[in-house]
């Protein structure tokens, strides 16, 4: 975790023929830090990814998704009043062998004097294959 409290997520996630695999923890960040994931699959495979994160007041929370150093989907979670939504990229295509997830934050808000603190929960990250 870069840019984040002292809590790391390392995830090791092994995807076997048309399985979902879950990604499961909670993690919170702050001042543009992201999350790497490293995921290992047997075989090409097709999915989307799902994340499970907080409407974070002000709005818009944006997390910018890659895979191998591509940019993917950037989802918003865009309601506000701290609850907690689900969001989901395009179609991803994992290649066979190792995989690199990461998921920045992007558009962080801190202001002291206007009471304003804008942070990014994720609580999962869900591969959906079809």
């Amino acid at each position: 975790v870069n840019g984040s409290q002292e809590q790391i997520l390392n995830v090791e996630s092994a995807l076997i023929r048309a399985t979902s695999s879950v990604l499961e923890s909670q993690v919170v960040l702050w001042g543009n830090g992201y999350i790497e994931m490293r995921l290992f699959s047997f075989q090409s495979i097709a999915g989307k990814f799902v994340l499970f994160a907080m409407n974070s007041t002000p709005p818009p929370v944006t997390l910018q998704i890659e895979l191998n150093s591509s940019e993917m989907t950037a989802v918003e979670f865009d309601k506000g009043y701290h609850t907690w939504g689900m969001r989901s990229t395009d179609t991803a295509m994992l290649k066979s062998g190792l995989n690199i997830l990461r998921i920045w934050y992007l558009a962080d808000v801190y202001d002291k004097s206007l009471g304003l603190d804008r942070n990014a929960y994720i609580r999962s990250v869900t591969l959906s294959i079809p």
